[in-house]
């Protein structure tokens, strides 16, 4: 099975880059917006976050993940 890795990153290429780069070392992974509630339903072995998403806060949008239970 393979591993997800959640990217949420503004820079369209940026993400690009990282998702070639994991996808080449067998990762599956799946792009996102700001939205928390949405995110954890993805269920993603790891989140890689910028800082700023949208010009908020990426370590905002960490702790609301936290602070959800799933």
């Amino acid at each position: 099975m393979k591993r997800k890795v959640l990217i949420i990153e503004n820079d369209e290429e940026i993400k690009l880059i990282v998702t070639y780069v994991l996808e080449l070392e067998g990762y599956e992974v799946e792009g996102a917006r700001y939205d928390s509630a949405a995110l954890v339903k993805l269920k993603a072995n790891l989140i890689l976050l910028d800082e700023w998403v949208n010009k908020r806060e990426g370590h905002m949008l960490c702790k609301e993940i936290k602070a959800i239970e799933a």
